[in-house]
C-alpha cells in the first residue's frame, strides 16, 4: 500500500510543477515590470515634493525718489530665478494675496527676523527674498534730449535693488547683495531711443542671475 501511494504521487509531482508554472511565470513579470517602472520614477520624498527649493519674493519696499515699478522688478526676479535648477519661485499674485489676506503686507515696513519667519509659515516656502528699491529713474524728454556729445547721467534709466535672501529653516538672512541695472548712455540725441527701463531691467536680471548663481547656500 505504501509503495502504490509512492508511485501514485511520484506520477502526480511533475504535473503539479508544471500547473504551477504560469502562475508563478506571472508572478515573476508582474515584479519584473513594477521595478522597471518605480527605476523609471523621478525620486520624490513621502510628502511628494520634488526637491526644489520653493521661494517667495515679497514686496520690495521703495526708498527710491522716483515712483517704482515694484511689481515689474519682482517679475523680473522671478524670472530669472525660473531659469535656474533646484527653484521654484512662487508666483508673485499668489504671494501677494496669500500676505495681503493674512495682513502680512511687507511693501512699507521694515521686516525682522519675526516678520520673515511668519511670513515664510504662511507661504510655506523655505526661503524668502525682500528689501530696498534704493534707485529707480526714468529719463525725462528734456534729459533724453539734452546731451549734444557728452554722456549724462541723467539721461540713462536705473534700477538698484538691496535684496537679501531670507533662509527659512535656519531663520537668519544668509545673503545681502545690491542688483543694479542700466540702460545705455546717450552719446549723441539721435541715440535717446535706446534709453528706457526695458534695457535697463535687462541688465538687472543679468546681474542678478550671476550674482545668485555665486550664492551656493540659496541653490
Amino acid at each position: 500500500m505504501d509503495a502504490s501511494l509512492r508511485l501514485l504521487k511520484k506520477r502526480m509531482s511533475p504535473r503539479l510543477r508544471s500547473d504551477e508554472l504560469p502562475c508563478r511565470a506571472g508572478l515573476f513579470a508582474i515584479i519584473f515590470i513594477a521595478a522597471i517602472l518605480v527605476s523609471g520614477c523621478p525620486a520624490r520624498n513621502a510628502g511628494g515634493y520634488s526637491g526644489d527649493k520653493k521661494i517667495a519674493i515679497v514686496s520690495l519696499r521703495n526708498i527710491s525718489r522716483g515712483a517704482a515699478d515694484e511689481k515689474m522688478i519682482r517679475g523680473a526676479l522671478a524670472d530669472a530665478l525660473k531659469n535656474i535648477d533646484g527653484i521654484d519661485v512662487m508666483n508673485i499674485d499668489d504671494v501677494d494675496k496669500l500676505l495681503n489676506n493674512n495682513g502680512r503686507s511687507t511693501s512699507q515696513t521694515i521686516l525682522s527676523v519675526k516678520d520673515l519667519d511668519v511670513a515664510g509659515a504662511d507661504l510655506k516656502a523655505d526661503g524668502i527674498f525682500f528689501g530696498n528699491i534704493t534707485t529707480y529713474h526714468i529719463p525725462s524728454d528734456q534729459e533724453k534730449t539734452s546731451g549734444s556729445f557728452v554722456p549724462l547721467c541723467e539721461s540713462v534709466a536705473k534700477i538698484e535693488v538691496i535684496l537679501r535672501y531670507y533662509d527659512c529653516s535656519l531663520k537668519k538672512v544668509t545673503w545681502t547683495c545690491p542688483i543694479i541695472g542700466y540702460s545705455k548712455l546717450i552719446i549723441l540725441k539721435i541715440e535717446s531711443f535706446g534709453v528706457n527701463m526695458e534695457a535697463a531691467i535687462g541688465r538687472f536680471k543679468e546681474d542678478f542671475i550671476r550674482k545668485i548663481k555665486k550664492q551656493k547656500a540659496i541653490l
